[in-house]
């Protein structure tokens, strides 16, 4: 979910002096073209900075069908984090995309390493071939303190937004858990196989107290520009939906189904579970109009 990221998306700088000396902002999602002079020069992606990373599943497909593929998806960021100079300030996995706050030195090298690590891994635990994320990676960046705190914020607030939970605590896939650690806190699988750079929080925040107030503010304000603009939105959260699909699999392969037996999947998520098109559409890889046709 990108919705109501402040100063996250497709930046671009500023020709305002005073906007300029407030925050530079030197990055844009992706290379684009642009005509100066009567030759095309494209925006580089920058590298090295304190940069927000967003990684979404290709046709917004899910990439992550359980636990295990999550603690692989962090061990294999943890990994491409070492080798390529690189820093782990947040991160959420959500089912179908991730965030990460990164400070690092070689951002594409570090996202790639990741990316195409975990999908060869992913397509040959599931059968499948082929682009697990979208491409290219999207990634924006601006020296400003101010945005920094919001990109992270906006971050830990995601599973709020999609109406997963009420509280940052109550999600177990985020690095929220990495700070102000509680005495009687559960494992938390985050902790124990990715490494945070917690320098940024703990310079700002001086308990737990003021840190989940920023959080929950920061969900309060994405809740009020969801009901401004009057956008509809699945009444039960994707998570719950894997989890019954996966409850109704019992162990078989959505993968290896065949035609017949991937309708009827179809059909059982829809009638008996109240799935959205979108979400069965995530859930079996097909597309949103095959979805709505097999369900009319």
């Amino acid at each position: 979910m990108m919705m109501g990221v402040k100063n996250v998306g497709n930046l671009k700088c500023s020709k305002n002096e005073e906007a300029k000396k407030n925050a530079h902002c030197i990055d844009v999602v992706q290379e684009i073209e642009q005509p100066i002079v009567g030759k095309v020069v494209k925006n580089k992606r920058v590298q090295e900075g304190s940069i927000h990373v967003y990684f979404r599943g290709n046709g917004r497909f899910n990439v992550f069908y359980g636990d295990f593929d999550k603690i692989e998806f962090l061990k294999r960021c943890n990994k491409a984090a070492e080798l390529h100079s690189t820093a782990i300030e947040q991160i959420v996995l959500m089912d179908n995309h991730v965030h990460l706050h990164v400070n690092t030195k070689s951002l594409t090298p570090f996202a790639y390493n990741l990316i195409h690590g975990y999908s060869y891994w992913y397509n040959k635990k599931h059968g499948l071939t082929g682009k697990l994320f979208e491409s290219p990676f999207n990634s924006s960046i601006r020296i400003s303190d101010a945005w920094i705190m919001n990109s992270m914020l906006y971050i830990l607030q995601n599973p709020l937004s999609a109406g997963i939970c009420n509280h940052p605590k109550e999600y177990t896939w985020s690095s929220y858990h990495s700070y102000f650690t509680r005495s009687n806190a559960k494992p938390n699988p985050i902790n124990k196989h990715l490494n945070i750079d917690k320098t940024f929080i703990y310079d700002r925040f001086k308990s737990l107290q003021d840190f989940d107030k920023a959080i929950l503010e920061e969900s309060a304000n994405i809740k009020e520009i969801r009901e401004v603009e009057g956008k509809k939105w699945e009444k039960i959260p994707d998570a719950e939906v894997i989890r019954l699909a996966n409850i109704r699999l019992n162990g078989r392969n959505v993968f290896h189904f065949s035609k017949s037996e991937i309708e009827s999947f179809i059909l059982e998520l829809r009638n008996e579970i109240g799935a959205s098109y979108r979400q069965i559409s995530s859930i079996t890889h097909q597309s949103w109009e095959y979805v709505r046709r097999v369900c009319k």
